[in-house]
């Protein structure tokens, strides 16, 4: 899996990603999934799922390592220079989001898939999460719209990465929720209670130290590497004893190491971010390895719903946040978004923090249920992947609004 990593990084990996519907399959990690399920029980049985369970300790390093990605982009300056369509744009996905994908994996898992009890309440937690935002791969989508297309693009990007944060953030309360309440003598103290507190008091201590050791460490790479291992290893570490979410536990260690003044993270931040696509290619082919495909009738008839959400949802939403105001000749639409483009349509794709949210689950929770859900967003995200790389008609509103200045590109990709 190292290799096909690394490989997934080499020259000729980039020069197929210039092919549109290659560059939407490989950022989604379906090719890589693909191989996972060719040589896991599923295929060629050259890998069984307990030999990947037994690497836990090593993948909860990996997850730690996302989290801290998703968490160093949370400075307040530049959450503060978003403009405000991207904010609108995140708050309305989420809310209806919450409602609508909500109560339909209420629905789904307790009637018909008779899940009851913890099992439900985290089921349902973990299809809302699966269910926030979008891709955030545009390349395959975009036309020739100009700066209007830029603007687009920019917007599903930032909207998408904001996206991302909450979804690791109701991931963790569908896992805390259901803990069992920690024991301290004849004393029981509420997992919900006491976890989050303790959550935090790892970040802000793991944050503010590894601002210290990355003053220490200076420019050079090695040591840099050495840190940052070190930071990513005791973190997820702490939080798996705690029961809590390794994403969720380095995503806030990344967010205080973001907004703490001293040594500029830039660097840091360009060394960690190199890593990104071998480390999805990775857990990808694990999520391959995971997945149980055969899912029956009534996980068909869950990922089919969730489909049709999607598609349906997705877009709407996303139109009708963006809708433009009424033109009033040339003006209104410079500096505004473009009337039609694809990249609405492309709202309707899986973000793909979905499949590391459930490979997550099923590490920690190896029972046939997140085992069954892991198919089920892996299959919703596969098919709403095809079926907008198949609908060529650009979708969108008629007309152009004026918008502010397009985010920072960094945080935005």
């Amino acid at each position: 899996m190292t290799v096909a990593g690394l490989l997934a990084t080499a020259p000729f990996a980039y020069r197929a990603r210039r092919v549109r519907a290659m560059a939407a399959l490989i950022s989604g990690g379906w090719l890589a999934m693909a191989v996972g399920l060719a040589i896991g029980p599923a295929g060629l049985k050259l890998i069984e799922r307990s030999t990947v369970q037994s690497t836990f300790p090593l993948l909860a390093t990996g997850l730690g390592w996302i989290g801290l990605m998703v968490g160093l982009q949370l400075r307040r300056d530049v959450l503060h220079a978003l403009p405000q369509a991207v904010k609108r744009l995140f708050a309305v996905d989420g809310v209806v989001t919450m409602v609508v994908f909500g109560g339909a994996a209420l629905v789904l898992l307790a009637w018909w898939m008779g899940s009851t009890g913890a099992a439900l309440v985290t089921g349902c937690l973990v299809i809302v999460a699966g269910s926030v935002g979008w891709a955030m791969e545009t390349r395959s989508l975009r036309g020739d719209g100009g700066p209007p297309e830029e603007r687009l693009a920019a917007t599903v990007r930032a909207s998408g990465s904001l996206a991302t944060v909450l979804a690791i953030s109701i991931f963790a309360v569908g896992v805390v929720v259901t803990l069992e309440p920690y024991q301290r003598g004849e004393q029981s103290i509420p997992a919900w209670l006491i976890a989050p507190a303790l959550c935090a008091v790892l970040a802000l201590f793991m944050g503010v130290a590894g601002r210290f050791m990355l003053g220490l460490a200076g420019k050079r790479p090695e040591h840099q590497l050495a840190v940052f291992l070190g930071i990513v290893a005791f973190v997820a570490g702490i939080a798996t004893e705690l029961d809590i979410p390794a994403l969720f536990a380095a995503m806030l260690t990344g967010a205080v190491m973001a907004n703490l003044k001293g040594v500029d993270l830039r660097r840091f931040e360009r060394f960690v971010l190199a890593g990104e696509h071998a480390l999805a290619v990775i857990f990808a082919i694990v999520a391959g390895v995971l997945i149980d495909p055969v899912i029956g009738w009534a996980g068909l008839g869950a990922a089919g719903v969730l489909v049709a959400l999607r598609l349906s949802v997705k877009p709407a939403l996303m139109q009708g946040t963006l809708r433009p105001e009424r033109p009033k000749g040339d003006e209104a639409i410079k500096g505004g978004l473009p009337a039609r483009s694809r990249l609405y349509a492309g709202s309707a794709r899986q973000n793909p923090i979905a499949t590391v949210i459930l490979i997550s689950l099923v590490l920690a929770r190896p029972t046939e249920m997140s085992q069954e859900l892991l198919a089920i967003v892996a299959l919703t995200g596969l098919m709403c992947e095809l079926l907008t790389l198949a609908r060529r008609a650009p979708v969108g509103p008629r007309t152009a609004a004026p918008m502010s200045p397009e985010p920072d590109e960094e945080v935005a990709s």
